[in-house]
């Protein structure tokens, strides 16, 4: 009997530990959640993780541009859910243009709104949303596009 006595209490003291011990999964940062979300190109989500952080922090506003950025590109290159192609490249405007308020220099985002306005101006009579046009034109970017009427 003195024998089972240590086998018992070895088996009950490592019962108690793992009855004890946390399985839960360390809490993702909030980079990996963003990074996460975009994987699954589900863009509005991980905006909305963004904006209920504090935007002002460099981290937040930097990762804020990338996601808006990637949505962006996402829009003009790969979702095959819009309608129609110019549906598209203003979708993929409004992103660019939320990558500028927070990035004013941020090359790829101009480069894509270049592209996009060279496009356009390759097709006399196209037009684009007026409050598009205006904040292109705040930032010399318009490329003599018209507005909507």
């Amino acid at each position: 009997m003195k024998s089972l006595f240590p086998a018992f209490l070895l088996a009950f003291v490592m019962l108690i530990n793992a009855c004890s011990s946390t399985t839960e999964a360390p809490s993702m940062t909030l980079q990996d959640q963003v990074s996460s979300l975009v994987a699954e190109k589900k863009f509005e989500e991980a905006l909305k993780v963004l904006k209920s952080a504090d935007t002002n922090e460099p981290t937040v506003k930097a990762l804020l541009a990338k996601t808006h950025l990637d949505y962006g590109i996402y829009i003009e290159y790969e979702d095959n859910t819009v309608p129609s192609m110019r549906d598209k490249m203003v979708g993929a405007l409004y992103q660019y243009i939320e990558v500028l308020k927070l990035e004013p220099e941020n090359e790829k985002a101009i480069a894509e709104i270049d592209q996009i306005i060279g496009i356009y101006q390759t097709m006399p009579g196209r037009t684009l949303p007026a409050d598009i046009l205006e904040e292109l034109r705040a930032r010399g970017l318009d490329g003599g596009i018209e507005a909507d009427e």
